[in-house]
């Protein structure tokens, strides 16, 4: 068997010590040489049929005929290797073996072409003579094309049927048929270099190709670790901000009770100052909450139309003290526009903007516009501070990234109101965009849809029942595995005149009520519980013993987000520790009023 050697040229020929995908890319060349192969073959088959017709009343039959027959054998052949290629699918180390085997039909190709220019020649008839080599020419110009992945199958074809033309021409003898047979060698020289060149744009696009799958897995391993270590960091918050709730929750709970007791103002005053603290933590606490809980995507928005001036006025009237207590002019210009949004989380972006702004800023002003534009509100917050480097633009938005503030004092802030901002935005899908010089100031904006004032709806506000307010007697069952929160719970609720109940696990729960009679009017339950249980199941199973729907309130220092989920889809109300009083009352209120109500 004549064997051929894989050629790539010095200047084109991937180093196989260095290219990592030198065994792919030519495993690849070799294919699209047997995939576009049959297609090829089809349209080149009409050309020898036209060549017999043409030759047939010049040369003799049995000649054309022999020759004929043996290109459709040629044909055949590289067919069936076609079909032996695809199907066995061989392994990229076996591609150049088969391309050796389609270079050896190309040389077999090229010679049988080669000895029509020889045994086809008419010398008396120059037209079947410009016939005849133009054809071959076009054959071997179009094998430069279709064999531009492996060359050496070009050079099969086109060194044999363009050589033995030439030798035919050198027969003739002639100083014209010489110059011929010079030209048609000519052809070859031409051609070796225009081959390398597509040989090497050939092989350049389909390392481009390895490359570019390569920088994807790339990229989507490395969005997997990003994703992995972004859950990481969600199960460790919410770990460590269970564990830290659980003691701060407990602090609370004592405080309170402590604070409704002292009579001393200097008593006073330090209770005040632990509830201070308390009241820091529960804000970096509730922050990561927020955070956690956009990026659970458990926060839905409830879009609706409303007046904006109703919310510049609330946000004049909270922010006003802060921002005389340092000397600067709150400015909110009156803005008779309807927007379309949810209200709550939109206020949580412009209160974050107008605290930053007041935070920023030693003198001058805050000042909050909207304008109209088009089907657009954009809210401004404009301030004469301290003003955001351009290179910071995108920065700040950064969890727990602040300006000026490098020894970290919470006086001046956590770093995640922009932070918590950049997502809300995100969720409600209003572009924010902040415009910033350095000592000049900077302003923040919002932009909304605007609303319709046909949908405006106008809330009424349902006077409060007096005797809501009074707790006394109310019948409160709490279920905690913490000795230390059920005592302080019980302290804070029986100061308000409630009846507690207390209960460690569910089964206590359970077994209280049905020993005592006990028939809670509200239930107070801790996430965690024993034995792997949780508040949900402990308050399914108390509204399974009653038969009723108790209004129950969990209480969890968990954050993640299948957590929140779950909690959710029960329909009970969820509140994060450490709970204020303030709060624990309002569900109480609530509470007795739709017992009240049933």
């Amino acid at each position: 068997m004549i064997r051929f050697p894989v050629l790539f040229s010095t200047r084109s020929a991937p180093d196989r010590g260095a290219d990592p995908y030198a065994q792919q890319v030519t495993a690849l060349a070799v294919d699209f040489l047997y995939r576009r192969l049959p297609n090829v073959l089809v349209g080149v088959l009409l050309i020898p049929i036209v060549m017999v017709v043409i030759m047939w009343p010049s040369i003799d039959h049995g000649i054309l005929l022999g020759w004929f027959g043996s290109v459709f054998i040629i044909v055949v052949v590289r067919l069936l290797l076609v079909s032996a290629y695809k199907r066995r699918a061989p392994p990229p180390e076996s591609a150049a073996r088969w391309a050796q085997y389609f270079t050896l039909t190309s040389f077999m190709n090229g010679l049988l072409w080669g000895s029509a220019g020889m045994l086809f020649f008419v010398p008396d008839s120059a037209a079947l003579q410009v016939l005849l080599f133009t054809l071959i020419i076009g054959l071997a110009t179009g094998s430069l094309i279709a064999a531009s992945y492996w060359p050496m199958s070009f050079y099969a074809f086109a060194i044999p049927a363009l050589s033995l033309c030439a030798l035919r021409l050198v027969m003739e003898g002639s100083a014209a048929y010489l110059l011929l047979a010079v030209v048609l060698l000519l052809q070859i020289v031409i051609f070796v270099p225009l081959a390398r060149h597509m040989h090497r744009a050939s092989l350049a696009g389909i390392r481009l190709r390895f490359e570019n799958l390569e920088l994807v897995q790339d990229l989507s391993a490395q969005r997997d670790a990003a994703e992995r270590a972004n859950i990481a960091k969600s199960k460790f918050l919410a770990a460590a901000s269970h564990d830290l709730r659980q003691p701060l929750h407990t602090l609370t709970l004592f405080t309170s009770a402590l604070n409704e007791r002292i009579k001393y103002p200097e008593v006073s005053k330090i209770v005040g100052n632990i509830n201070a603290s308390v009241r820091a933590l529960e804000k970096l606490f509730n922050a990561l909450l927020d955070i956690s809980r956009l990026d659970a995507g458990v926060l839905q928005p409830a879009i609706r139309h409303f007046w904006l001036q109703d919310m510049h006025r609330n946000l004049v009237n909270d922010y006003a003290p802060a921002a005389e207590g340092k000397g600067l002019k709150l400015e909110c210009v009156p803005c008779e526009l309807v927007v379309q949004s949810d209200p709550v989380l939109l206020e949580r972006i412009l209160r974050n903007f107008i605290s930053n702004a007041i935070r920023y800023t030693e003198r001058g002003e805050v000042r909050v516009t909207c304008f109209r534009q088009d089907d657009k509100v954009r809210i401004e917050v404009a301030d004469t501070g301290i003003g955001v480097p351009p290179e910071q633009h995108r920065e700040i938005f950064s969890e727990f990234y602040q300006l000026g503030n490098p020894e970290r004092d919470r006086t001046k802030g956590l770093g995640l109101g922009l932070a918590i901002v950049d997502r809300v935005a995100r969720l409600l899908g209003h572009p924010i965009q902040v415009e910033s010089t350095p000592g000049e100031g900077s302003r923040f904006s919002v932009e909304v849809p605007l609303g319709d004032l046909r949908h405006v709806v106008v809330e009424e506000t349902a006077p409060t029942d007096p005797a809501l307010n009074d707790l006394t007697g109310l019948r409160v069952m709490v279920v905690d595995d913490e000795i230390s929160i059920r005592e302080g719970m019980q302290s804070l609720l029986q100061q308000w005149g409630c009846v507690v109940a207390l209960a460690g696990s569910e089964e206590e729960a359970v077994a209280d009520v049905r020993e005592s009679g006990f028939v809670p009017e509200a239930i107070i339950a801790d996430y965690r519980l024993r034995e792997e249980r949780t508040g949900v199941q402990a308050i399914e199973h108390l509204r399974r013993e009653f038969g009723a729907t108790i209004p129950a309130l969990i209480i969890s220092g968990d954050t993640a987000a299948e957590r929140l989920r779950e909690v959710n889809a029960g329909g009970n109300q969820l509140v994060h520790k450490p709970v204020q009083p303030a709060m624990l009352r309002a569900f109480l209120r609530n509470a007795r009023s739709q017992r009240r109500v049933s």
